[in-house]
């Protein structure tokens, strides 16, 4: 009896295999999944995960390209071949790419780990240094990884520890030092933290959030990498989930769900063929519809990197793959385009046109058209200094018009003193949003400006320079992001005023200068 059974299994194997190796290889006809959403949907690129990569996801972080391990294995000697295949993919899409990672315990180059403290250092420079001068531009960047777990201390772990200071003062003075070069070499970059097994452990999310307080007080980091593995998940509530994702928000930085994956045990698939689990399946997909929405909906999210998509995924053997080689798609992956791809509503208006545009004094018009938005209540237009935040500028209230097209305009009279994006937020009559494109306005280095902030970053103080004018008052008022009121002062008659930042914390400010009915805001950094 035993035999047999074996031998029907045998069978039915077989059979599977068969069918499988019939299958005609899948493309998916894209776009990519998040195509158009407020926060992107993205991938590891490597050579088993590059497959079609852009008929789902639109962000880009190399899976092992960028460690350092891989880069300079031989000390002076760097291999830049997939780290330069990645960025090469993201910048020809324009996609967002990550750079992974520039400080971590692990993967590190073995020949670091004997050299003296000070020459130690140098290299970790001449490393920044490297990739600098090779990229341009990074948009983001996993400066450390996992500060809690994998320490660069020890032999096989980097063993440079000390060279960036160790605990020193902070307790973590290493990481803060590592922050510090970031901002050095890459200025333009948003800079990142990165960590595992923090979805159930309260305790570890704010022992991260006190790592990250240091360096935000410093103006050191832009945001919080959540790795959010499968490890992670089985059997937490889903109210721990959020408890967690709601502590890294506390925080007040975007929050990426940087590695996610998710088990599906029992799927098989080797040399392009592949047998289906129908367990591993439903228990995959059960664990993505539980999971994956507190995730995405949560409003510290900006966004979700998969840590692999395809076999040659890290936990191939725990079947955490949501294709097969030959592209079919499991239904957790199904599902996962259905969710995102009709997660914002869609009202049925069309904006066929929104445009910026600045003229000679700074004004900046946004103007707008739409089709028949009789079903729209207002439109919401919005503004930010980073593409992350947006705060809104006007209200502009409907014509309920069924015309075929209908324009609309609002100014803003005092944009940033440097680059502006804007997006209009269109509310339909049951409060359903939907969102534009963003559009540029950079009034960075205008001729017409008579305001300058010096110097910017500021260290100890900072210049506020304009025209001399008499018997005119004129009033200055430095706000945080959020809109809060910092500090507010009246300008003298020499139009200079020297302001001390020994009661500024570390930070972006906004300085607004109006004399009269006129009004300048120009952007300041305080990195004292």
């Amino acid at each position: 009896m035993k035999k047999m059974i074996f031998t029907l299994s045998l069978m039915v194997c077989l059979t599977t295999i068969a069918f499988a190796q019939l299958t005609p290889k899948f493309v998916s006809p894209g776009p990519p999944i998040a195509q158009g959403q407020l926060k992107f949907l993205g991938g590891v690129h490597s050579a088993p995960q590059k497959i079609n990569f852009d008929k789902y996801w639109n962000q880009v972080t190399p899976e092992n390209g960028g460690k350092w391990g891989a880069v300079e294995a031989t000390r002076g000697v760097f291999t830049w071949g997939d780290l330069d295949s990645a960025f090469k993919y993201a910048k020809d899409r324009n996609y967002p790419f990550k750079m992974h990672n520039l400080i971590w315990g692990s993967q590190q180059p073995t020949w670091i780990e004997t050299l003296p403290a000070d020459t130690q250092l140098i290299e970790i420079n001449k490393w920044y240094s490297a990739i600098a001068q090779r990229y341009p531009y990074f948009d983001f960047i996993d400066v450390v990884n996992e500060p809690l777990h994998a320490t660069p201390s020890g032999t096989g772990h980097g063993n440079y520890i000390g060279a960036l200071g160790g605990s020193g003062v902070t307790g973590w003075d290493w990481v803060i030092t590592s922050f510090t070069l970031a901002r050095k070499y890459f200025p333009k970059s948003k800079l990142l933290i990165n960590e595992y097994n923090l979805m159930y452990d309260t305790a570890a999310c704010w022992k991260y959030i006190g790592i990250i307080n240091l360096l935000k007080t410093r103006g050191l980091i832009d945001g919080i990498g959540n790795q959010a593995h499968a490890p992670e998940f089985p059997n937490v509530p889903a109210a721990t989930i959020t408890r967690c994702l709601t502590i890294l928000g506390s925080a007040g930085l975007p929050v990426y769900a940087s590695e996610l994956d998710i088990d599906g045990l029992g799927a098989i698939d080797q040399g392009g063929v592949h047998v289906v689990s129908p367990i591993g399946d439903s228990t995959q997909l059960a664990e993505y519809k539980r999971v994956f929405p507190l995730i995405w909906e949560h409003p510290s999210t900006k966004g979700v990197t998969l840590w692999g998509y395809l076999p040659g995924h890290w936990r191939s053997n725990q079947g955490a793959y949501i294709a097969y080689s030959d592209g079919t798609e499991r239904p957790a992956l199904v599902w996962l385009r259905k969710y995102v791809t009709s997660f914002y509503s869609v009202l049925p208006i069309t904006l066929t046109r929104f445009d910026a545009v600045k003229n000679n004094a700074d004004i900046v018009k946004l103007s707008w058209a739409v089709t028949e938005d009789h079903n729209i209540d207002y439109y919401i237009v919005e503004k930010s200094v980073d593409q992350l935040n947006f705060k809104p500028l006007i209200n502009v209230k409907t014509n309920n018009s069924t015309l075929l097209v209908t324009d609309y305009a609002a100014i803003d009279s005092i944009p940033y003193n440097g680059k502006n994006y804007y997006r209009i937020v269109m509310v339909n009559n049951n409060g359903v949003k939907s969102y534009s494109g963003i559009r540029m306005i950079d009034i960075t280095g205008n001729k017409q400006s008579l305001v300058t902030v010096y110097p910017n970053p500021a260290l100890t103080h900072f210049t506020i320079k304009t025209e001399a004018v008499t018997n005119r008052k004129r009033n200055i008022l430095i706000t945080d992001l959020s809109g809060k009121l910092v500090k507010s002062l009246s300008f003298n008659n020499s139009g200079i005023q020297t302001v001390y930042t020994n009661e500024l914390v570390n930070g972006t400010y906004l300085i607004q200068i109006t004399n009269n009915n006129n009004s300048k805001v120009i952007k300041l950094v305080v990195n004292k």
